[in-house]
């Protein structure tokens, strides 16, 4: 009888250590591919939602996470090997809206839209056409870049 207790136990314990072994491995998998099926994702930019500029352009820097393919505004941007993503966007008058359109390994989307207004003080300074610009752009060379202090 002791031998049969012995057995039994010996299983209930081989069962336990089993079960945790099992266990312990499904949480490992479940939490080392938890960011693979969260999707895409974006971890850092540098544009906030509904910001107002005064520049018509600005340097756009995605730091970006589980992600095959970055789409702004339409357009395809390579992904750098660190995960970076740089690209310049030109604003237009008034409301500019971005699309950043992220896509996976596993063909998962997940889209971002950030709201950029530019200041209409901004639009008087903009030439209007290329001759206007070429004048600005020697009426700049004329002019000294630092004023000579007299006393």
């Amino acid at each position: 009888m002791n031998k049969t207790m012995q057995e039994n136990a010996r299983k209930i314990l081989v069962s336990f250590g089993i079960l945790f072994l099992i266990i312990f491995i499904g949480f490992l998998g479940y939490y080392r591919f938890l960011s693979y099926l969260k999707g895409p994702e974006i971890i850092s930019i540098n544009i906030k939602d509904y910001e107002i500029t005064t520049t018509p352009w600005k340097k756009l820097k995605l730091e970006i996470k589980n992600t095959e393919k970055v789409e702004v505004n339409l357009k395809n941007i390579p992904i750098q090997e660190n995960n970076n993503v740089n690209t310049i966007i030109v604003f237009h008058k008034n409301e500019n809206i971005i699309k950043i359109k992220l896509t996976d390994h596993f063909n998962n989307k997940r889209e971002y839209l950030y709201h950029i207004y530019l200041k209409k003080d901004i639009q008087k300074k903009l030439p209007k056409t290329l001759a206007q610009a070429k004048e600005n752009k020697e009426e700049q060379e004329d002019k000294p870049l630092l004023k000579d202090k007299q006393k």
